[in-house]
């Protein structure tokens, strides 16, 4: 069996958000960027999860609660940095919506060893009402005074 991965970051945005795949290219850059070059390969890897499998679903599961495929195991830790825009409010805005169903799972995953959810809000998005903020907002850290 394969030595799990260090970090598995999971960059979840709706594909009709174009932040999240700035955010993603980002984080998947810092990530490759000379400061981790003397972790062996594949120690840290960045996933983007947007784009669905089925038409009107949510991406890809993450792989971290159930393996995606036998031999792979699950990072030892796992960070989930949920991309949120006016896209992802209004598609999980019904609670029979898959998207609705994927935040609920990523928010269920939080509550396991080793790994930790980071949402990161669009600039300027009032969604302090919205069913997103009512699924993720309890796992959000205000900033530090």
């Amino acid at each position: 069996m394969p030595i799990p991965p260090i970090l598995d970051v999971f960059v979840v945005w709706h594909p009709d958000d174009a932040i999240g795949a700035e955010r993603f290219a980002e984080l998947h850059e810092h990530f490759h960027s000379p400061a981790f070059s003397g972790l062996a390969g594949g120690a840290v890897e960045v996933y983007a999860r947007s784009d669905p499998w089925e038409d009107g679903a949510p991406p890809r599961p993450l792989g971290i609660a159930t393996p995606l495929g036998e031999g792979l195991p699950a990072a030892q830790f796992n960070a989930i940095v949920p991309i949120i825009d006016t896209n992802l409010l209004r598609a999980a805005a019904e609670a029979v919506n898959p998207w609705n169903k994927y935040l609920r799972e990523i928010v269920e995953l939080n509550l396991r060893d080793g790994v930790g959810v980071y949402p990161v809000v669009a600039e300027g998005l009032q969604w302090g009402t919205s069913i997103v903020n009512q699924i993720l907002g309890g796992i959000i850290q205000p900033p530090a005074s």
